[in-house]
């Protein structure tokens, strides 16, 4: 009588049973890989947006309260802030407003003449106060830091106007 010896290797068909369930492993881990990755990206780059337009806005406030006349009035409550001057050329009053409840959420809207301009979104506050040649204004906005995590930033910006 003949004995047949078990064969101690791997069948084929088991080797490519092992390889699809890896492959299907690694495809799912790649995914959602790819998946938040993108999320992340996108969080950090609007995040990084709302902090360049800050940015600009306070330039633009200077711009503005740079060529001002005096009296310039900041005025705040209930998390409302508006700041208001005549520029120096006697052009209509300029007007920055903050509001966490208006239409706009959480934007700076500059409004002269009637007409409206996001300045800056993405806001937590806007704040001014003004005195002895003197304005102090102050922004917080969402920005992601090396992490990618959403921190407040605040800046802080003091603009002396002249007495034209």
């Amino acid at each position: 009588m003949s004995r047949r010896r078990a064969a101690s290797g791997i069948t084929l068909l088991e080797l490519i049973v092992v390889m699809t369930i890896v492959i299907l492993i690694v495809a799912g881990v790649l995914t959602s890989l790819t998946q938040t990755s993108t999320q992340v990206w996108a969080r950090t780059d609007s995040q990084m947006v709302n902090g360049a337009t800050a940015q600009q806005a306070v330039n633009r406030i200077t711009e503005d309260l740079r060529r001002a006349h005096r009296p310039i009035t900041c005025a705040s409550g209930f998390g409302v802030s508006r700041m208001i001057f005549t520029p120096a050329d006697d052009s209509p009053p300029v007007t920055y407003a903050f509001s966490p409840f208006s239409a706009s959420g959480t934007s700076l809207i500059r409004s002269q003449n009637g007409v409206d301009q996001v300045m800056a979104g993405g806001l937590s506050t806007f704040s001014c106060t003004y005195g002895s040649e003197m304005v102090s204004l102050q922004l917080t906005v969402q920005v992601a830091d090396f992490k990618a995590l959403s921190t407040p930033q605040t800046l802080v910006w003091k603009v002396w106007v002249p007495n034209p």
